[in-house]
């Protein structure tokens, strides 16, 4: 398996970079894949690895636009699972969402119900 993962930001999915080594992955754009059963399944497999990596930290950074419900249901599993994983290191997901977008704070707040304090909520600026 690849050290590093890297998909390309396309109008309908999300650039997605992660590196094992260092334990960290970001996932940014927005999350509308027509066909999300072969977008993620690279994803998810990778993934796999990643829950494996020796980092003594693994670093999440989510910022999306918009995503669909396949999208999320792969957010939501990932989230958990990197959750069962904190009581052999630290982990830290940041959901960065547009300081105007009522929707995406609601969405993080969502999520950081289901996984608790390893989800931190950044308000960010959206570059003009």
């Amino acid at each position: 398996m690849e050290n590093s993962f890297f998909a390309p930001e396309t109008e309908k999915s999300p650039e997605i970079k992660g590196d094992i080594e260092k334990g960290t992955l970001s996932i940014i754009g927005k999350s509308l894949p027509e066909d999300a059963r072969s977008f993620f399944s690279p994803f998810q497999n990778w993934l796999e690895e990643f829950y494996k990596s020796k980092a003594d930290i693994l670093k999440v950074s989510i910022e999306l636009e918009y995503y669909n419900t396949v999208s999320s249901k792969v957010l939501i599993n990932m989230m958990r699972e990197m959750k069962t994983l904190q009581h052999s290191r630290k982990i830290q997901i940041e959901w960065r969402y547009d300081q105007d977008d009522f929707e995406m704070e609601e969405t993080g707040n969502d999520f950081r119900k289901l996984v608790g304090d390893v989800l931190v909520m950044t308000p960010i600026e959206l570059k003009s």
